[in-house]
């Protein structure tokens, strides 16, 4: 079976951390994303949020991940990483665990990310 160290509650806040912080560095807005991933701005709102209230479906993640440029399972990978480290050290950072944060670096020649996953900016 799979971790737990975290809850599902952990885990959807991460990420809801994780899909806001990819539609930031990308420079959307909310309604930018909903409106490229036909969802409405408030399902989305409330996947950022984590609010456990009218959730998203799978297919919305997997589209939503698919136009942040993402596979729906490095999305997961992220969010779990980062529940994991949140139930270990506190909240969840953004962008996943440091070793997710070295892939985006590597994938992304303009990430502001250094190879130790900080800001270089």
């Amino acid at each position: 079976m799979g971790d737990t160290r975290y809850s599902e509650a952990d885990f959807l806040h991460a990420l809801g951390n994780e899909v806001r912080a990819w539609r930031t560095k990308r420079g959307w807005t909310r309604v930018d994303l909903a409106g490229r991933v036909d969802i409405s701005v408030s399902t989305l709102g409330r996947i950022e949020r984590s609010s456990g209230t009218g959730s998203a479906t799978v297919a919305d993640v997997w589209r939503i991940a698919r136009m942040l440029g993402l596979e729906l399972t490095d999305l997961v990978r992220r969010a779990e990483e980062a529940a994991a480290l949140a139930a270990a050290d506190g909240p969840p950072p953004a962008l996943g665990a440091v070793g997710s944060l070295r892939a985006v670096a590597h994938h992304d020649e303009t990430s502001i990310f250094d190879e130790q996953g900080q800001r270089g900016d």
